[in-house]
């Protein structure tokens, strides 16, 4: 079995600019600790941006988005896969 960290890094890379937020994570993943699994995706040496978006409701909530590596192939960005 994937690890949550696996599982939400496999998530983020296929969601993309669309980015995943806390209930993403909850429901694809199983974690209500969002925060604390990118931060041990970022201690890997992921980038991962932080994003502040509005809610329906009006609340702002954090949305995380993966970045590839700068020197990764343009055939893994475009798929979604690190290296």
């Amino acid at each position: 079995m994937a690890s949550q960290c696996e599982m939400l890094l496999d998530l983020l890379k296929v969601r993309g600019d669309r980015g995943v937020t806390w209930p993403d994570a909850l429901a694809d993943v199983g974690t209500a600790r969002l925060a604390a699994r990118i931060k041990d995706l970022r201690d890997e040496g992921e980038n991962i941006e932080t994003r502040h978006v509005k809610t329906a409701r009006g609340a702002t909530v954090a949305c995380y988005v993966w970045h590839p590596p700068a020197d990764a192939p343009q055939r893994f960005v475009e798929l979604g896969l690190g290296l």
